[in-house]
């Protein structure tokens, strides 16, 4: 019998175009390191940031932070946007990896109407999934006024044109086993990266993840 996976929109296997790049780059150093196989490690890094930011639309690649999956971008933004804004709203139909941290640090939780958009269309910060992992909801960011928007594209990236200047998101997040990337890996968009802090210690690369950065993934 043949088998069927119905479940994408929660785990998209790994694609074979992936599959190949890490067959190709098993072998890798340490980016920081300044033997020749950490130069060239560094080179790819910075090619894959480079690549991620013209495919989301991101006017520059450091705009652009590796993560270690959606869930540690999720924690991460979310300490990055109570840290600098004030009169924050959240939808409530938000993934646990957003709910989470954002219930502890503790906002006002808005309404959605049958289809899971928001109601309200005016507000200093919002945090809202942009396309919805369950019932597939796509929010019409145009027609929200905000000064400032945490986002949660996960699910859009792979499945409908995104461009994150365009959508005008202050912070958007990606997790790449949504789009047929490896599981672990993730990465933080921020307009402004003078926004950027620092998320646990030990930091090895960049303004990365703490960590010896996954150049592979």
């Amino acid at each position: 019998m043949q088998e069927l996976y119905l479940d994408a929109n929660a785990h998209v296997s790994l694609s074979q175009a992936a599959r190949n790049v890490y067959n190709k780059y098993l072998e890798l150093g340490h980016p920081s390191s300044l033997n020749a196989i950490g130069r060239k490690s560094a080179a790819l890094l910075e090619g894959a940031r480079a690549k991620i930011a013209e495919l989301i639309g991101a006017k520059t690649p450091n705009q652009i932070y590796f993560t270690s999956g959606c869930t540690q971008a999720a924690e991460w933004a979310t300490n990055i946007t109570f840290a600098f804004n004030k009169n924050i709203a959240c939808s409530p139909i938000e993934h646990v990896a957003v709910r989470d941290p954002v219930e502890i640090k503790g906002c006002d939780l808005e309404k959605v109407n049958s289809n899971g958009l928001l109601i309200s269309n005016k507000f200093e910060c919002l945090i809202c999934i942009h396309s919805h992992n369950e019932f597939g909801t796509i929010q019409d960011f145009s027609n929200i006024e905000r000064k400032f928007l945490f986002s949660d594209l996960s699910q859009t990236l792979g499945k409908e044109q995104l461009n994150v200047t365009d959508l005008n998101v202050d912070i958007g997040i990606f997790g790449a086993h949504k789009f047929g990337g490896p599981t672990g890996v993730g990465f933080m968009y921020m307009k402004n990266p003078n926004l950027w802090e620092p998320f646990g210690t030990g930091g090895r690369y960049f303004l990365d993840r703490t960590g010896t950065p996954d150049v592979i993934g």
